[in-house]
């Protein structure tokens, strides 16, 4: 990948965190384990038996919640390291900030929701499960709020200027040296991972076209809206995560939207000459973005 211009990164970047727990309200069944593997002639440690403590649509609303907030999260950020830490560039703070607290103000009642109804899941439980229900599986009322969060923290980036402590000058130097080096190679991570996301979406547009290039009734089948709207997000996400201000990335994101977004999905289902034009384009962007990751 071509070498990118920092710059300041501490004045453009922050980091983040989402920190999700939730009940799982699942547990291994030790005895029920045994009896499968006594039946099938299994050595124990071979079975691992879990049951559902609470019907399935029990946790469905806050499990959603928590999902979409995974996705956005992922979406409006770029990796950084493998401690859950992300990159959140300083354009999308707000809409991040906005999107996390839309979905806490979404969690909180959704988590008081479920302990209002939570005696009432353990009675159901106790009928569905029969002979299986333990009650000693279950966390006492009590317990339940503290086993549900949602929430994200923000750092600011390592800067490498304002390291300082008591070493003498030439290891002051090689630590600021080595700090910087791992600074710009998550960096230039992080720009790989905004490339890998224009590609993957170009790449299944593309596929899809060939295989339909030929016969409009097939195209009408097997193309998809999203196949293009799924770019359109991609396009529109890149001006609030590119951190490093990329100037190759907008401009193969301004060179995919005038060549892969010029047809409507409905243009593009019944025109073999706009898929086949869309692919030769598409193929072509492909190419070049290669040289860059």
């Amino acid at each position: 990948m071509n070498t990118t211009k920092i710059g300041n990164i501490t004045e453009k970047a922050m980091l983040v965190t989402l920190n999700i727990s939730r009940w799982q309200a699942r547990k291994s069944d030790k005895v029920l384990s045994q009896e499968i593997a006594d039946n099938h002639h299994n050595q124990r440690d071979m079975i691992d038996t879990r049951k559902r403590l609470l019907a399935k649509n029990a946790l469905e609303e806050l499990n959603q919640i928590a999902s979409r907030a995974r996705v956005l999260h992922y979406e409006l950020t770029l990796p950084w390291n493998d401690d859950n830490q992300r990159i959140l560039a300083a354009t999308a703070f707000f809409k991040y900030q906005e999107t996390m607290e839309d979905l806490k103000n979404e969690w909180v009642p959704a988590v008081r929701k479920f302990i209002y109804n939570y005696p009432d899941y353990v009675k159901q439980a106790q009928i569905d499960l029969n002979g299986l229900f333990n009650q000693a599986d279950y966390p006492d009322a009590a317990e339940i709020p503290h086993k549900f969060k949602l929430n994200y923290t923000v750092y600011p980036m390592p800067d490498a200027q304002d390291f300082r402590v008591k070493l003498n000058g030439e290891e002051v130097s090689r630590i600021k040296q080595e700090m910087e080096a791992s600074v710009n190679a998550q960096l230039q991570n992080a720009t790989r991972d905004i490339y890998n996301r224009m590609i993957a979406v170009v790449t299944k547009l593309r596929n899809k076209l060939n295989e339909c290039s030929k016969s409009d009734d097939e195209a009408k089948t097997i193309f998809r809206d999203s196949l293009v709207n799924n770019i359109i997000d991609v396009l529109d996400m890149i001006p609030l995560i590119n951190v490093l201000e990329d100037q190759n990335i907008i401009d193969f994101a301004d060179k995919i939207r005038r060549e892969l977004t010029l047809y409507e999905p409905d243009q593009l289902r019944s025109s073999v000459v706009a898929r086949q034009s869309t692919s030769e384009a598409a193929d072509e962007i492909l190419k070049k973005m290669q040289e860059y990751i």
